[in-house]
């Protein structure tokens, strides 16, 4: 059900997977899908690197914390049933069958609870796959939704514990699969899980007779499994504590109004006010049975838990603790999904308990919930979360369930029909709702939203790049798509964005000149013949004008020999001057150009530029200034965000360049400015290396042996190097770049690991012998359940 709810919506909206279109939001297209064409490409053996390393990211950088973080999702491996071309429709299909999971798992759940009611349980269950949250909120990112599917999982193992089954010992199994395919929301559904499982024991003491006992054995089990996860949380952490950082924003809670408001149908607010709408027509039935059954303990203890959750998302300290400790970055309610899910549980248990209430007392709570809900919809009037189908669709929803909610929870004749009518509305609600909510979100960040339509007839960029890697040759990209272009079609660049940017690469890629965002995690490159000869890309695949181009780099290598003693100058680590850096890694022969100022209007000076023969290659530092035009040796246009502090463009014989600027804080300084040669050349010796998905083998020869190589990629510690009778070889940084000293002539293997993942593998080796030990030791000595001094339950008591 769920799965033809988010199929029909992307029909009517033109998304994918059946919609068409390729028009995809935000992180979705510029994250989300690149990545996952990446780990196709893992899969399939066309990748330069592997889950450990990607080559292409940065000109190599880490890709194991940004694994875990988007694509440990094990539906994730769907994408090898697509096409190459095909990974948008992919990620689509992920996101879906994400959702499904959830509503597969929470359905599991409610039947656990109360084998009744089947259709309810489907709408329930269909209710908490398509939520507000599930659509608005985790869409673009389907790693979100693991969490949504996480939580119904974690209670239902709760439950496993509690009755002393088999499926018990399971418990590390469940806590293991979900903090792997996303530990972010995962650490929010074991939060929510502890608060729900509280919150059953106190309001069912019946039903939960040794709650203490289950309460710690279940943590016990789960903290298991969340031990196995080590190899996958301690090298992620470790590199969050290392990756480039955004500014803290402060915590705003955002108006009641807007909250309320969002318990309406079709509104929009990501990161304006939390998603905890499950529907107007759940909505109301909540808000009744709530009414009906207030003096009971179950009512009041899950109202309690509910009130108090809503709180923890209006209040800085708590909400931090559901974001595990950290900032969030761009939305402070990621953990509404667990508001919704308390909801639907909450409806579940207190149905039941209506059946004996008088019909006249079902009317007239119904009729006051409706007034409730109607002075909603006037309160929401001008809310910024609203849509154009707020006030309409909630009103006539409104009307509905004052019709149908009294008939059925009055279990008369008609009540099975109507529970069939109120479940078709609920789905006609949640197609309607997620059409609204995505219009509107789209609508909102159309600036952010990414065009992939051209990826299809892009086949030919990738086949190309894999022509030249497989050629050995290091193929650079530039298509200028998405800022991970050399994770959607291969190849490599400086171009990159993830959350887990490593702070060595991001100011690396920032003292070269290039434009770094969002705290320096997203990095734009044109694509310079300078990045080429510092970084040995030896091709350039290009995308222009609806055509394939390639451009050759003669003599450019990966490795260079330096000598035993490099004659390179060592800038200061703090100094950020890219004419400076480009001169020290490729020993430029800087001119200075001939400059004529031909017209000054205002703040805006412009000049022309003329370079010597044989240095014909222009480079502009936009430092201090505003550049209004200045050629680019790619033939793009120099607009943001691709074009950075430093420009570069090649001149023709007696050709002039105009550079137009505008001088900031009301100076007159004019850009630093150089010419140099056409073709700018290596350092050194070029090297016999060839790159491996993890790291690279390099032949010494005689003649350097004790010599200093240089790599193009970034220096992080996280490299080793031996020979092959394993002594280990020293490497080290030259302005950024990594450096192995050859120890004599042979073969050097250097590896990248991870910093943290040894250790990571060793906790979670352990903790796997643990939990086998104990299920084998339970097995052997006293059966396979979860043996205790309490007697055996033999089945499950009913709310």
């Amino acid at each position: 059900m769920t799965g033809l709810v988010w199929c029909a919506a992307s029909f009517i909206e033109g998304r994918p997977p059946l919609g068409g279109g390729a028009l995809v939001f935000g992180d979705f297209g510029n994250q989300s899908i690149p990545f996952l064409a990446y780990y196709r490409d893992v899969l399939t053996g066309h990748a330069d690197g592997n889950l450990l390393f990607a080559w292409g990211m940065g000109y190599g950088q880490s890709f194991w914390p940004t694994f875990t973080m988007y694509l440990a999702n094990p539906l994730n491996l769907l994408v090898l049933a697509f096409g190459r071309l095909s990974v948008v429709d992919a990620a689509a299909t992920v996101a879906i069958c994400t959702a499904m999971t959830s509503a597969a798992a929470m359905a599991s759940l409610l039947q656990k609870l109360r084998r009744e009611d089947r259709v309810l349980a489907v709408a329930l269950a269909s209710a908490y796959g398509c939520c507000q949250y599930a659509v608005n909120d985790a869409s673009y990112q389907p790693m979100w939704l693991v969490g949504v599917a996480a939580l119904p999982l974690m209670v239902l193992s709760a439950i496993w514990v509690r009755d002393r089954s088999r499926l018990g010992w399971l418990t590390p199994v469940v806590f293991f699969t979900c903090w792997f395919s996303d530990f972010y929301t995962s650490w929010m559904a074991s939060l929510a899980a502890g608060l729900v499982v509280i919150t059953l024991c106190v309001a069912q003491p019946a039903a939960w007779p040794h709650p203490i006992r289950t309460i710690v054995r279940w943590a016990a089990l789960a903290g298991l499994g969340v031990a196995m996860d080590s190899f996958s949380i301690v090298p992620t952490y470790l590199a969050v504590k290392r990756s480039a950082m955004t500014p803290n924003v402060p915590f705003e809670a955002g108006t009641a109004r807007d909250l309320a408001s969002r318990l309406l149908m079709g509104t929009e607010g990501l990161g304006r006010a939390p998603s905890i709408g499950v529907g107007v027509l759940l909505g109301m039935l909540l808000l009744v049975a709530v009414v009906l059954t207030w003096r009971e303990r179950l009512t009041r203890t899950l109202v309690i838990t509910l009130a108090l959750t809503l709180l923890s998302m209006r209040w800085s300290v708590t909400s931090t603790v559901w974001h595990g400790f950290d900032t969030p970055d761009g939305n402070f309610y990621r953990q509404a999904f667990v508001f919704v899910a308390m909801q639907l549980l909450a409806v579940w248990l207190l149905l039941p308990r209506l059946a004996q209430r008088p019909g006249k007392h079902v009317l007239a709570a119904t009729a006051g919930v409706a007034a409730v809900f109607g002075a909603l919809v006037l309160v929401s009037q001008g809310s910024i979360v609203t849509t154009s189908v707020t006030t309409p669709a909630s009103v006539a929803l409104v009307v509905l369930g004052l019709v149908l909610i009294p008939v059925m929870v009055g279990r008369g004749r008609a009540a099975p029909t109507v529970t069939v009518c109120l479940a078709a509305l609920l789905v006609g609600e949640l197609v309607a709702n997620q059409v609204a909510i995505v219009d509107a979100r789209d609508t909102r960040y159309a600036a952010q939203t990414v065009d992939l339509g051209e990826l299809r007839g892009q086949g030919d960029v990738v086949n190309r790049i894999r022509e030249l890697e497989s050629g050995g040759s290091r193929a650079g990209v530039t298509v200028r798509m998405t800022p991970n272009d050399p994770m959607l079609y291969g190849g490599t660049a400086a171009t990159s964005y993830t959350t887990m940017m490593p702070k060595d690469v991001s100011d690396l890629m920032a003292g070269m000149g290039l434009v770094t965002t969002a705290g320096g995690r997203r990095i734009f490159s044109e694509g310079s013949p300078l990045e080429d000869a510092t970084f040995g890309v030896d091709s350039r695949v290009t995308w222009s004008s609806g055509r394939t181009v390639v451009t050759r780099v003669p003599g450019a290598t990966v490795g260079r020999w330096l000598g035993r003693h490099p004659k390179v100058t060592r800038l200061d680590s703090g100094r950020r001057d890219p004419i400076a850096f480009f001169s020290a890694m490729l020993n430029l022969p800087l001119t200075t150009p001939s400059v004529t100022r031909i017209r000054q209007r205002g703040s805006r000076t412009q000049l022309q530029v003329r370079c010597s023969p044989g240095s014909p290659l222009l480079l502009v530092d936009s430092q201090g200034v505003s550049l209004r035009s200045v050629p680019t040796a790619s033939g793009f246009s120099t607009r943001f965000p691709w074009a950075g502090r430093l420009r570069s463009g090649q001149l023709k014989p007696g050709e002039a360049a105009d550079v137009s600027f505008v001088s900031r804080s009301g100076s007159r300084r004019q850009p630093h400015m150089e010419c140099t040669a056409a073709n700018p050349s290596q350092l050194g010796q070029p090297a016999q290396l060839r790159r491996t998905g993890d790291g690279f083998t390099v032949t010494v020869p005689p003649r350097e042996s004790a010599a200093t190589l240089l790599v193009g990629t970034t220096a992080t510690s996280e490299w080793t190097c031996s020979t092959p009778g394993n002594s280990t070889t020293s490497t080290g940084s030259l302005n950024g770049l990594l450096t192995v000293v050859a120890p004599s002539a042979g073969t050097v293997t250097c590896r990248f690991s991870p910093k943290g993942l040894a250790a990571g593998v060793a906790i979670s080796v352990l903790a796997a012998l643990v939990w086998l030990g104990v299920v084998g030791a339970s097995w052997r000595f006293g059966g396979t359940s979860i043996r205790g001094r309490f007697p055996r339950r033999k089945a499950a008591v009913s709310a």
